[in-house]
């Protein structure tokens, strides 16, 4: 896990196209919610409407909470309340952990906004500075304004909502990792060589 090696990072999700899909609920209905294969095979509103994560969302959660890298949540979704219970409801292994589970004590800041918002409050919250954070979101403008406040930002394109194709990647969750791995691997040389030139004799 190349983030275990960078200084103490954390990892923000987006939720809508994301991390998980999010039907268009038909009649505006949700709950009552019933959960599809223990939570693993998504969650299906009254109205047989189904909210499932990406596989590679389940991946990459999984890999993220082994390693005890932090997680958190920056959403503009418009079902905050339904989004914390599927947070719940939802598992990233069998009878295992719920995405809930992998997020902990971890800032989930669902509201409206622009997501350096969003950031600025995990920031305040987890007292982790912004530019320690690798950031993923389906919305390139949002990746693009979170790469002007100091994140490592990656875009999560959304090739087709209406079929469910788009959403997080393995290929998109290890090119985040090795961007901010990378991105803090030169700060340390820069900062090294820094210190290097400071103890020279400049009289050699």
């Amino acid at each position: 896990m190349l983030l275990t090696t960078t200084p103490r990072s954390l990892v923000v999700f987006d939720l809508d196209f994301t991390l998980w899909h999010r039907p268009r609920f038909r009649a505006g209905r949700g709950p009552p919610w019933t959960v599809e294969d223990g939570g693993l095979g998504g969650v299906r509103s009254a109205t047989g409407d189904l909210l499932y994560l990406y596989p590679a969302s389940r991946r990459a959660l999984l890999e993220l909470s082994d390693a005890e890298v932090p997680v958190a949540v920056a959403s503009r979704t418009h079902r905050g309340q339904w989004a914390r219970q599927w947070l719940e409801l939802l598992r990233v292994e069998p009878g295992g952990r719920t995405v809930a589970d992998v997020v902990g004590r971890g800032p989930v800041v669902i509201r409206d906004g622009p997501k350096p918002n969003h950031l600025r409050e995990i920031e305040r919250q987890s007292g982790v500075p912004l530019e320690r954070m690798l950031f993923f979101d389906d919305d390139r403008a949002d990746v693009e304004r979170a790469e002007a406040i100091g994140c490592t930002a990656v875009h999560v394109a959304a090739l087709d909502r209406r079929r469910g194709r788009c959403g997080l990647t393995d290929e998109h969750f290890r090119d985040g990792m090795r961007r901010h791995a990378a991105r803090w691997a030169a700060a340390a040389g820069d900062e090294g060589g820094a210190a290097r030139r400071g103890t020279e004799d400049p009289c050699r």
